[in-house]
Formats: structure tokens, C-alpha cells, sequence
């Protein structure tokens, strides 16, 4: 899984953004500039399929960034990572949308004096998201696909940097091999206690929720006849584990059948999934295995 950004010296452009700040030009003419382009190469998948500490495949599909996330937020600002925070002076931004033309592309003219720190956050939110002292703030309470990306560079020495995005999520499934009895309505997901902002400073989601719930109403057997429900968990490279519980809902609104799993491991890019019969009282597994480009556990009954 890959995300790049290239800068090259091209004109100021930024006919993909829908709300930039440009940085200012300045008469003295002691001070030269330098012409950068930001953009995303294609995002790249690795295929995995060992164990979470197994080497991966080298075998790469490539999908267009824009079949991962449909919003792209992009801050820059002056100085090294931590004077860029505490200045708080943001040098120029973006806010792009899948629908805008050239997504994932921006220009900008730089100081060749002086050192930037970049920033960037790729996902589905409604809005975008928002950046203050370095910690990321999103629009909604639902969390989808997020990638996140951060880099201190000089203009006069850096012409063309190459960065990969990271997924600032990890992901939680449930797959219930048994049918779905005709009263229940609804399916939900509660985690407690998972991060609702992100840090760039810590690369790891903050400010934990008391509880975090996802449900659905409409049902889809897959092509073996289960069916799957996932949610994902703003998380960071260090495991952290949470209790997650999984209803099923009548027409009225009365639990039918309700199981809590308890040290539930979650982490960037892992994918964690629990596997069972749900409605029928026989042993879960669950799995935290390597497999595409998610890493998964390995299975625990429940």
C-alpha cells in the first residue's frame, strides 16, 4: 500500500482544490523561490498472507488513490515538525474533493529558504477534517477508510519527495455463519473507549469516546452464504485492545441476541476478524492474519 507525493518545479496551480490558501509573494528580490508540485501516484496494495510478523508478498495491485478515499485534506506549514505546531501559522491548504478535477494534485510556490512541514489526511468524511496544534479533527462520528501522511522538507534541496500514505485505522469484523432469523432488524457494532481525533505528533488516534456504534438495517449474504459487518477504529503501530459488542435488534427495538468480546486487538492496518455461528451458542474464533493489504490476527473462538 502506497501513496506518493512528488514535487517537481511546475507553475502555482491548484485547480483541484476547493479551498487553498496561497502562499503570498514577496517583492524582495533577496528572496528566491521555488516552484514544488504535490501530487498522488496511484495508491498500492501489497498482498499479505502469513502471520502478522511474516514477510509480505512482493506481488502489487494498483487501484487510483481515489478508490480509497473520495477526500483529500492537505496543510503546509513553516518550520520543522514541532516549531510548524507551535506556530500554528499554516502556510497554505487544501481541501479536495474525489468530484474535483486533478484530485490528489497540488501546486504551490515556496521560499527555497526556508523549511516546511507538510501534512495530509485521506478519507470519506462528510466535511473536511480540521487540523489544530497537529491533532486532526473529523466532521463526523462515523469512521471509514483514513490514511495519513506527514514530512519535513527544504525546497532548495527537495525537488521531487516520494511519501506513503498509512492507514490511520484499524479494522474490526464480525462474520456470522448462520442465518439471520426473519425478526431481527438491525445490527450493531458498539466498541468503547476508541479515539476520535487524530494525532500527528503521536501517529495514533486520542480522545477516546465512551462508546462507538455502527448499525445496519439491511443484511447481504456474501457468495459462501455469510454474512460480514466491520467497523473501523482510529488506532496507531502499537496494538491496543477494546471491548466490542455485537447486538441484534427486533422491529421494537428489544435485543435479540447480543455477544461482547472482550481484549479485542486492534491496530493500523490490522484487520481483525471474529467468526461464528452468532445466533446459535457454539465457540467464535477469531483471526488477526496478514491477508492483501489489511494484516489480520489470528482466530479465537468466542
Amino acid at each position: 500500500m502506497k501513496n506518493l507525493f512528488a514535487f517537481a518545479a511546475v507553475a502555482l496551480v491548484c485547480a483541484a482544490c476547493t479551498n487553498t490558501t496561497e502562499l503570498a509573494e514577496t517583492s524582495e528580490a533577496s528572496v528566491e523561490k521555488q516552484r514544488v508540485t504535490l501530487s498522488f501516484s496511484p495508491y498500492t496494495m501489497t498482498p499479505m498472507e502469513a502471520k502478522a510478523n511474516h514477510a509480505p508478498k512482493t506481488t502489487r495491485a494498483t487501484v487510483p488513490v481515489s478508490d480509497v478515499v473520495n477526500r483529500l485534506d492537505v496543510w503546509l506549514m513553516e518550520g520543522d515538525s514541532v516549531t510548524a505546531i507551535t506556530k500554528r501559522e499554516t502556510v497554505a491548504e487544501s481541501h479536495q474533493t474525489v468530484t474535483d478535477d486533478g484530485f490528489g494534485s497540488l501546486s504551490l510556490t515556496l521560499d527555497k529558504s526556508k523549511t516546511y512541514t507538510l501534512y495530509a489526511v485521506g478519507h470519506k468524511e462528510s466535511a473536511p477534517t480540521t487540523l489544530s496544534t497537529g491533532v486532526v479533527s473529523f466532521p463526523d462520528t462515523k469512521k471509514l477508510q483514513t490514511l495519513y501522511y506527514s514530512a519535513t522538507f527544504t525546497p532548495a534541496t527537495t525537488t521531487t519527495l516520494d511519501c506513503k500514505m498509512l492507514r490511520a485505522v484499524g479494522m474490526f469484523r464480525v462474520v456470522i455463519e448462520d442465518e439471520i432469523p426473519s425478526e431481527v432488524k438491525k445490527i450493531s457494532i458498539t466498541a468503547d473507549g476508541t479515539p476520535t481525533q487524530w494525532s500527528f505528533p503521536q501517529h495514533a488516534g486520542i480522545t477516546p469516546t465512551d462508546t462507538y456504534s455502527i448499525s445496519w438495517t439491511s443484511f447481504k449474504h456474501e457468495a459462501d452464504g455469510t454474512m460480514s459487518f466491520s467497523i473501523y477504529i482510529l488506532s496507531s503501530d502499537t496494538e491496543k485492545r477494546y471491548s466490542i459488542t455485537v447486538s441484534a435488534y427486533g422491529a421494537d427495538g428489544a435485543v435479540l441476541k447480543t455477544r461482547t468480546f472482550t481484549d479485542v486487538p486492534i491496530r493500523n492496518n490490522y484487520r481483525t476478524i471474529y467468526t461464528g455461528r452468532f445466533f446459535k451458542d457454539t465457540p467464535f474464533s477469531s483471526k488477526f492474519r496478514v491477508e492483501e493489504d489489511w494484516l489480520e490476527y489470528d482466530a479465537v473462538a468466542y
